[in-house]
């Protein structure tokens, strides 16, 4: 039976605490010189608003808070945390629930309680529930309590829910608005005294509505709206930043103090990288009256040879230690490369190397210089091999040398003076007959070359050379001819293949026997039946035929002589050819060849291939036929209760509808029923062009006729019926 339950209201607050602000400023570092920056950093954050809690402490449901239940404040099922919680009443019956009052929600914010669910079994009032149905229900309300909706279930088979338990939710942001309220809400129990539940320490916050990070300073109109600002270039001077956090009502902010200074000028007139062998460099800055430091330095002179063969010589300047990080710039002594080598002295047409005895990198260059010597091989530092040629001789000695030259342009230079020494040779030709000899240097000699040699004074080879060339007494060659062959001699007509002899005087007045192996090769003759269309061209090229007989033509076969050719030669003729087809107008016409498509009366050319594999030229007659002209117009929407007529035309030579009417216009009824209708109307005319056309009808379940308030809302073309007929009353 259902039980009244009084509500009694007691007094509870709402704690609507405001955000606290805090933030706090750092810079590094906090004196500069002028072009030097400082980083500056912030932190803080503002806490969230919270806009409702109860904790039931006060033994109350609390102010604006309501319930279906009478609910039990004295911890009969257990402490909590030690204080005062609400547990549910066994007396009362489902659905049970307990509702917040109407509270400010916005985005993000979050709502959490402690909750325990009694022990299934347990005696009066703490029998639990155990069912998965009799779980709990988080919701929000929007609108007064007429529509609830699930932020979450607690489902008591989850044995964590039969402890104590902290649970969080966030708030949904459809849940966001000026009145949401909250309700916790069991809708199935086993029976009025079970099932029970209890709750405890509500809490629900929501971020501020604004939260703002603000950087000013006093020396200009920047703003920065972020904790950590870009590194920031101040003037000279001694500046405040602050950095302002502001939420709904709360404000913060700290203050961090810059120092800025002149920093001085460093005139560094010269290159960073510095030959070892450069002269002294004057150093200057402004304002005077500092001082300069580093290796090398000497007052305000750096001297590039005193650094004492350092790569890297730091320089500093410093003027009251007023800037933090002193004016500094690094000197690169470049010690300059070695080009020391070696070369020796040399005969002519007699190889000298030239050898690199330094150190090098792979950004050196080396140029070398032999004034008279022809470089055979080596590249870059060698070594280097050389040539000196004949004749060299002449202008010596001569000076060789390299210069050195690093990736800085720091350079070197060696030089050696080399002797080169004179060779002799002298050379003989001379020819004999087969059998003959020469007397040569005391000796007889027949045939070859032969050398006698001797050293001159340097160590230089020097030759004599004798070049004798004894005249062959015989040769072989090896002619090809067609059909036959005449000697070198002029004595012998060979006309066969074979090895043969001839004897003719040389030009040295000795006898020359000549061995022939000969190749006789012969003409061959072939008979070919071509078929062409019109002419014909030969395979010499040399003749172009017309007609169809027997031809004859030569070329050159595969062993290069005569192949003579007869040609049975047929010609075949190209065919021409009129035709007359016609074509509606609402179609189009293929070409014979399918190359073309037309669709307009007019002559027109086609070629295809005739009997003979030849062109047929065909001359199309083109004739456009007109087709009757169908058009049902635009489609038409109409309601339930209207009637339309339709029609495409009345001058058409038939009528075929695909309802089955042969009549000009046909009555569409609405009362067919709301839905898509297809009509079309088909005519043929009598010289076999037909036409169709085809219109939509769309039926609506209404149609507001009234306010069709003249003729021009309804679009017609010529021919066209349509009829709006009113429903009847």
């Amino acid at each position: 039976m259902k039980k009244l339950y009084f509500l009694f209201i007691f007094l509870f607050i709402i704690n609507l605490s405001n955000a606290q602000c805090e933030i706090t400023a750092s810079g590094s570092p906090l004196q500069i010189c002028f072009g030097e920056y400082v980083v500056l950093n912030s932190s803080g954050n503002c806490e969230d608003t919270i806009i409702l809690s109860n904790d039931f402490n006060s033994q109350t449901i609390g102010s604006g808070w309501t319930s279906n239940f009478n609910p039990i404040f004295n911890n009969p099922c257990g402490v909590g945390d030690g204080t005062p919680h609400m547990w549910v009443d066994t007396s009362a019956s489902y659905p049970r629930y307990i509702t917040s009052p109407p509270c400010i929600v916005t985005d993000w914010c979050d709502i959490c309680f402690d909750m325990v669910y009694g022990i299934e079994g347990q005696s009066y009032p703490c029998e639990g529930p155990d069912m998965p149905s009799e779980g709990i229900h988080l919701q929000y309300s929007t609108n007064g309590g007429v529509i609830w909706s699930d932020i979450n279930y607690w489902v008591p088979t989850m044995p964590e829910m039969y402890s104590w338990i902290n649970l969080c939710e966030e708030v949904p942001s459809a849940a966001a608005g000026p009145n949401t309220q909250f309700q916790w809400y069991q809708d199935v129990t086993s029976g009025n005294d079970q099932d029970t539940w209890g709750i405890d320490n509500i809490q629900i916050s929501c971020p501020p509505s604004m939260e703002t990070v603000l950087w000013t300073n006093n020396y200009d109109a920047w703003t920065y709206n972020d904790f950590n600002p870009p590194p920031q270039y101040p003037p000279v001077g001694t500046w405040e930043y602050v950095v302002t956090l502001t939420g709904d009502s709360y404000v913060d902010s700290d203050t961090i103090t810059v120092t800025v200074v002149e920093p001085p000028i460093i005139d560094f007139t010269f290159d960073n990288y510095i030959c070892a062998d450069s002269p002294p460099i004057t150093l200057s800055a402004t304002p005077s009256g500092g001082t300069f430091a580093g290796p090398g330095v000497i007052g305000n002179m750096f001297y590039p040879d005193s650094t004492g063969g350092l790569y890297i010589c730091p320089i500093t300047y410093d003027i009251n230690s007023n800037c933090i990080t002193l004016p500094e710039i690094n000197i690169n002594i470049i010690q300059n490369p070695v080009s020391t080598f070696s070369i020796y002295s040399a005969c002519e047409e007699d190889n000298s190397i030239a050898t690199y005895l330094g150190y090098s990198f792979p950004s050196d260059t080396f140029i070398w210089d032999f004034p008279a010597g022809n470089v055979v091989h080596g590249t870059g530092e060698g070594p280097i091999t050389m040539i000196w040629p004949n004749g060299t001789a002449t202008n010596s000695p001569y000076t060789c040398s390299l210069t050195v030259t690093d990736f800085y342009g720091c350079s070197s230079t060696d030089s050696i003076s080399v002797d080169i020494y004179p060779i002799y040779n002298y050379y003989e030709y001379d020819t004999i007959c087969n059998g003959d000899s020469i007397l040569w240097h005391g000796d007889y000699y027949y045939h070859g070359v032969y050398t006698d040699n001797y050293n001159t004074i340097n160590g230089c080879d020097s030759t004599y050379t004798l070049d004798l060339n004894v005249i062959k007494p015989y040769a072989t060659i090896n002619p090809v001819a067609c059909g036959n062959y005449t000697s070198p001699s002029g004595n012998n007509i060979w006309s066969s293949s074979g090895s043969y002899l001839d004897t003719i005087p040389n030009a040295s007045g000795c006898d020359s026997l000549i061995t022939i192996e000969l190749t006789i090769n012969n003409s061959s003759f072939s008979t070919i039946n071509p078929i062409f269309c019109n002419t014909y061209t030969s395979p010499s090229g040399n003749y172009i035929w017309t007609s169809t007989g027997i031809y004859q033509d030569t070329i050159p076969n595969a062993v290069g002589c005569d192949s003579i050719i007869t040609l049975d030669l047929t010609i075949n003729s190209s065919t021409s050819s009129s035709i007359y087809p016609t074509v509606c107008d609402n179609n189009f016409y293929t070409s014979p060849s399918s190359n073309y498509v037309w669709n307009s009366s007019g002559t027109y050319l086609d070629t295809i291939p005739n009997a003979n594999a030849c062109d047929s030229l065909i001359t199309i007659n083109l004739t456009q036929l007109p087709a009757p002209d169908v058009n049902l117009s635009n489609d038409i929407t109409m309601s339930e209760s209207q009637t339309v007529i339709i029609g495409g035309g009345n001058n058409l030579p038939n009528y075929l509808w695909n309802t089955g009417d042969t009549v000009p216009n046909i009555v569409v009824e609405g009362t067919m029923g709301a839905g898509t209708y297809y009509y079309w109307l088909y005519s043929e005319g009598a010289n076999g062009c037909s036409n169709i056309d085809t219109i939509i009808i769309n039926v609506t379940n209404s149609i507001n006729v009234d306010k069709i308030n003249n003729e021009s809302d309804i679009q017609l073309t010529t021919g066209q019926v349509v009829e709006m007929l009113k429903p009847k009353q």
